[in-house]
């Protein structure tokens, strides 16, 4: 998209995975939610009175992870269904069924999943779900109606690196409907 934002409405992260830039971002690794969503609200209204607007709401935390605490991936679900012009995009790692099973599909929500082997997972993404649950939650919101993009990064190199990633890509195509799917990002 031209027009291509992104908003934080938290800082850090649930998960520990040893690659993340978000580590040695911030002076503190203490997770800060911003309680000011009204003015950040009002001023993506503001941008859309000029142009439309793609915006990462996720990027430096994964919100859907907190979605039981703060409700935040509601919140701007609801706030994308009233403007036409406004897409979001939630990226997560989460496996958070109970948000899952109670979602309204808005065509303008997109849920970027991050996806790697459970390898990867297992040595890198600390605390983090199962390739096999991201996947599950993945398929029930496609199944939903939902816009789900799949997203390969980091790619990360390791012993029998290439076994591990045909392994998930098997997983992958066994699970999801690629034809549903909004994109892949690698």
């Amino acid at each position: 998209s031209q027009y291509f934002y992104y908003a934080s409405c938290a800082m850090n992260c649930i998960y520990d995975c040893a690659y993340c830039y978000l580590k040695g971002m911030y002076p503190s690794a203490h997770i800060v939610v911003f309680v000011n969503l009204e003015d950040i609200f009002a001023e993506v209204e503001r941008v859309l009175e000029h142009h439309p607007l793609y915006l990462c709401v996720s990027y430096d935390t994964d919100l859907l992870a907190m979605e039981q605490i703060i409700g935040y991936v509601q919140e701007w679900s609801d706030f994308a269904a009233k403007h036409d012009n406004l897409k979001i995009e939630i990226r997560t790692k989460c496996a958070n069924k109970t948000y899952v099973r109670s979602v309204n599909s808005v065509s303008t929500v997109i849920y970027a999943f991050t996806l790697s082997p459970q390898a990867v997972i297992d040595a890198y993404e600390h605390y983090t779900p199962s390739l096999a649950e991201r996947l599950s939650c993945a398929a029930e919101l496609i199944q939903a109606g939902c816009p789900v993009r799949l997203c390969f990064d980091p790619m990360i190199y390791m012993p029998d690196w290439k076994q591990h990633y045909e392994t998930m890509l098997e997983q992958v195509f066994h699970v999801i409907p690629m034809e549903k799917i909004v994109d892949v990002s690698v």
